[in-house]
């Protein structure tokens, strides 16, 4: 995974009226994937439909995200978080904020920032 700052994301995306939006999106899918996501929905059929259909789009990259974001917290030890609902509302209204909110949590993920999860108990 990249970081990628926030701000730029969001400057480049309005100067490009969008196309370095939907060019970011689709790095931002390959990149969960080549870390070990299995996403639900393929990387290119999320760029078609940002292209063609831009709320569609929006929507289908916030929910896959989620879940590919939460399997790779999961997988290095951290609590999931629950940002569906969220993520895909704001899809569909202002995919700019879905993909800052994408960024900000693969930072997070690169910091190595999250909630640990709780210790198992022993039995």
């Amino acid at each position: 995974m990249k970081k990628r700052s926030i701000a730029t994301y969001v400057i480049l995306s309005i100067i490009t009226c969008g196309i370095y939006l939907i060019v970011v999106n689709y790095k931002q899918m390959t990149e969960l994937e080549i870390e070990g996501a299995n996403l639900k929905i393929p990387a290119w059929a999320v760029l078609l439909l940002n292209l063609f259909v831009g709320a569609a789009g929006g929507a289908l990259f916030g929910f896959a995200c989620d879940d590919a974001i939460n399997q790779i917290r999961e997988k290095r030890g951290f609590k999931k978080e629950d940002n569906l609902v969220l993520w895909i509302v704001f899809g569909i209204l202002l995919p700019i904020v879905t993909g800052a909110l994408v960024q900000d949590a693969m930072n997070k993920l690169i910091d190595g920032q999250g909630t640990p999860k709780d210790p198992e108990p022993e039995q």
